[in-house]
């Protein structure tokens, strides 16, 4: 999280209320994981970003938050392992 927060230009704790948002939003809207379905500018409004989406974006996947995907754009890294029970 620390490589997250300083490739993004904020807080430790503003990368994790990032993460911790993107997750939340993510169990209660896309359930498999598959964020991509969402524009980018969607997901950092999920996020309460407030800078340019592409880099929130960008600093997601180079991190390995995020993974790219050939059907899906962007995946959650490995949400079905690491999801919260309900959404299973």
């Amino acid at each position: 999280m620390i490589r997250l927060s300083r490739r993004l230009g904020i807080s430790l704790p503003a990368a994790v209320g990032t993460m911790e948002l993107l997750w939340q939003w993510t169990a209660d809207n896309l359930p498999r994981g598959d964020i991509g379905r969402s524009e980018d500018w969607e997901i950092a409004r999920a996020v309460y970003w407030e800078g340019d989406p592409q880099e929130l974006m960008l600093g997601l996947v180079a991190e390995a938050w995020i993974d790219a995907h050939p059907v899906h754009r962007f995946i959650i890294h490995d949400w079905s392992e690491h999801c919260e029970d309900s959404v299973h």
